[in-house]
């Protein structure tokens, strides 16, 4: 006997919606499947995940203990750590505070990073089907988008790889621009919010890049400028996102009053991604990716610039510039455009290397002088120009200019992170120039065996290429003895810890859960080049300047850290902490040497 299923449950399954649903959703358990062995106790990351978790945790505990979340007044001691200084991501960490409060922060960030993979590939699979009209465009554009090599990589980073709410902002714009329905403006206020406070960076991009594509979509703009439920829905969007984002707003504000620093100009121009970052293989495919990573990665720390969308993207896409409806393709490739000039930072760079143009030195200084000038005479920032070659001259992106004369964006650093958004746009193109390719080339009825196949062989070479290797799976930071041996001594103190690059990693976040002292270090990266800035003796340490600092804040024990990649700086420090008697050698734990700060003479 034949088991029949009710006729309810049957025009479920066949909802093209619901398809999409288990598609993306089975296709993120196979990916990703060793999250569900350990979603309570390890996470697909390390690194920099430490930060995010311990601030999962922070929000909980601010909550039961009924401090302020917004400055932790025991990390960088004695000023206190405030959490504008760094990516607080109310998206993830507030609004996921129930769920913090029945589990645990590890398997959090797991639901966060399964839920954020199916929710980008549903989101990319009905903006795609709304533009394109086709279901096989959709699912592929979804695909190409949720499974893109940067949101593996991104899994790392907690502000970043929740990618879901770009599309579900597009697809509620796209619907407003083909319906006229103000409530559409609610919609896409509310998933624009959402993004604004997953991320400050997607915050920025997000006014930038609706702005980019209203332009074009719109036109003619008077007939929307004419219509009063355009004034309404606009209405509608900037009250939704400006009452969700305001209450966070503040922390920002006040951070922003208190320093003029900004990120030094060449560390923000080393994160300038290059053309040739969107062409290379997947570096994370479970086949060739080693081999990529390999030979073909040539920076010390590629994560950021992993930005490649693969070959099926590619095809499409330029697929879709020949093929594709002009009306509809307009939009994405200004928004693509303007995402990949900005993602290619403040100079020009090529394979990961700075473009230096031979010139006469004559031309070369005329030209580093009046970059200089404008730089620091005439920038919001006052900075050297300090990018510029004695060989020739490089070759100055927008991006430069928006870090001089835009207020919010001269604080960005990561300018590769906004290939997030030529992702979302290629996605789209990758759309269209499929769904072209299906009316063109696939002359048969929509229910047809032949056009069936077509689109799983396009749809499985897309997920083959894009596959991600099986992610290894971490526990969260054990605690070294050191900190074992900290949580035992009594009565609250101060701690210092070197190297710097020691002390300024994530891991030592987590590492306050246990040892529950006061430090003058912590992690984020704002922070770590303030210090350096604000007390540039503490960074050639021992010397008599910072030993005094040391005494005005009260620290009590110094930390060094002898274990790998930290072992030959900390050899010199121990070499030369013999110059100085009144640090007294308390003990060694593990790797970390203890020493107690007493009364100098």
């Amino acid at each position: 006997m034949k088991l029949k299923l009710p006729q309810n449950i049957t025009m479920i399954f066949r909802n093209r919606t619901v398809q999409a649903v288990l598609f993306f959703a089975v296709t993120t358990g196979l990916m990703l499947y060793p999250i569900l062995f350990h979603f309570f106790d390890k996470l697909p990351v390390s690194g920099d995940s430490a930060e995010y978790l311990w601030k999962l945790w922070w929000f909980k505990h601010s909550l039961l203990t009924g401090q302020s979340p917004w400055v932790v007044p025991d990390i960088f001691y004695p000023h206190g750590y405030r959490l504008a200084y760094g990516e607080i991501s109310p998206a993830n960490t507030i609004f996921a505070l129930p769920l913090t409060l029945l589990l645990n922060e590890v398997a959090v960030y797991n639901l966060l990073v399964l839920f954020s993979t199916l929710l980008s590939g549903l989101g990319m699979f009905l903006l795609a089907r709304q533009i394109s009209g086709s279901f096989g465009a959709g699912i592929l554009a979804g695909v190409i988008f949720a499974f893109a090599p940067f949101r593996f990589i991104q899994f790392i980073h907690l502000p970043i790889f929740p990618t879901q709410w770009w599309p579900f902002m597009f697809l509620s714009l796209e619907q407003f621009a083909c319906s006229r329905k103000p409530q559409l403006g609610l919609a896409a206020g509310i998933f624009f919010a959402l993004n604004a406070l997953t991320s400050w960076y997607y915050a920025v991009a997000g006014v930038l890049f609706v702005f980019v594509w209203a332009v074009i979509r719109f036109v003619p703009w008077s007939d929307y400028l004419r219509d009063k439920r355009s004034w309404l829905a606009a209405g509608l969007f900037a009250g939704a996102a400006l009452s969700l984002i305001t209450p966070f707003i503040w922390p920002y504000l006040t951070f922003a009053g208190e320093t003029q620093f900004v990120i030094p100009l060449q560390n923000s121009n080393y994160y300038s991604a290059s053309l040739t970052d969107y062409i290379l293989p997947s570096p994370v495919q479970f086949l060739w990716g080693h081999w990529v990573r390999t030979n073909l990665l040539n920076r010390p720390e590629p994560g950021e610039f992993i930005l490649g969308w693969g070959v099926m993207a590619w095809l499409f896409g330029i697929y879709a510039l020949r093929w594709g409806r002009r009306q509809q393709v307009r939009p994405w490739l200004a928004v693509v455009t303007v995402a990949l000039v900005l993602s290619f930072g403040l100079t020009l760079h090529l394979a990961g290397r700075q473009i230096v143009i031979p010139a006469p030195q004559s031309v070369v200084a005329v030209f580093n002088k009046t970059l200089n000038t404008i730089a620091q005479h005439y920038s919001l920032v006052h900075e050297p120009f300090t990018l510029g070659q004695a060989n020739g001259v490089v070759i100055p992106l927008p991006a430069l200019f928006l870090r001089w004369f835009v207020p919010i964006i001269g604080k960005l650093r990561t300018w590769t992170r906004f290939g997030v958004i030529a992702l979302l746009g290629v996605s789209v193109l990758a759309a269209l120039g499929s769904a072209a390719w299906e009316r063109r080339e696939l002359k048969v009825g929509p229910l047809s065996t032949k056009r069936q196949i077509a689109w799983a062989v396009v749809i499985g070479l897309t997920l083959f290429e894009l596959w991600w290797q099986t992610p290894s799976m971490h526990a969260p930071p054990s605690p070294r003895l050191v900190d074992t041996w900290l949580a035992a001594q009594p009565g609250q103190f101060v701690i210092m810890e070197y190297p710097l690059d020691s002390a300024f990693s994530p891991k030592q976040m987590w590492y306050t859960r246990i040892h529950k002292k006061k430090i003058v270090y912590g992690y984020t990266t704002f922070l770590s080049f303030l210090f350096s800035y604000q007390y540039p003796e503490m960074v050639d340490f021992p010397n008599p300047e910072a030993i005094s600092r040391l005494a005005e804040w009260q620290v009590r024990y110094l930390l060094v850290e002898t274990a790998p990649p930290y072992d030959k700086t900390a050899k010199t420090i121990l070499f030369n902490i013999r110059r100085f008697p009144c640090l007294q050698q308390r003990t060694v734990q593990g790797t970390v040497y203890v020493f107690e700060l007493k009364e100098c003479k």
